[in-house]
This record gives C-alpha cells, structure tokens and sequence, in this order.
C-alpha cells in the first residue's frame, strides 16, 4: 500500500510521469512534451514561462532534425501552455 502512496504522487492524470530529458529518434509526442514541461515546472520549480521556453527549445531540435519547419517559437510556446 505504500507503493501506491508513492507513484501516486508522481505521477501524473492522464500524462504519466515527468520526462526529465527528451529522447530518440522520432518527434516526440504531446505527452512528452507536457511530461517534459512538467519536470521543469513541478520538479525544478520554474516559472510557466520559463518552463514553456525551455521545452520549445528542446523540440525545436527534433524539429529541426526532421527538416520539418516550424512557426515562431512564441507561437510554439503558447500553443504548448494551452495544452496545459
């Protein structure tokens, strides 16, 4: 029982667990990404903004790998803090 106790405070409805690096070799998905943004903002204790910002730039290199073009970074950002 006290295993429950414990992950339940970890994780998080509907996302999981934080994701304290970004991975691999495909574009990571929407759960990654608030995973990852989460880490930045629950575990190290970030600002919104701040979190947001650093996430974006951590996509933005999968993006770029992927030759895929993207929108400004602000728009990027915003759209990740609406998915909160």
């Amino acid at each position: 029982m006290l295993a429950n106790a414990t992950r339940s405070r970890t994780e998080l409805y509907l996302i999981g667990s934080s994701v304290s690096e970004l991975r691999g070799s495909k574009l990571p998905s929407l759960r990654m990404a608030l995973g990852f943004f989460l880490h930045l903002h629950l575990e190290l204790n970030e600002t919104i903004r701040h979190s947001s910002a650093a996430a974006v730039t951590e996509l933005a290199k999968f993006w770029r790998k992927a030759r895929i073009p993207m929108k400004d970074h602000q728009n990027f950002q915003t759209k990740l803090e609406q998915a909160i």
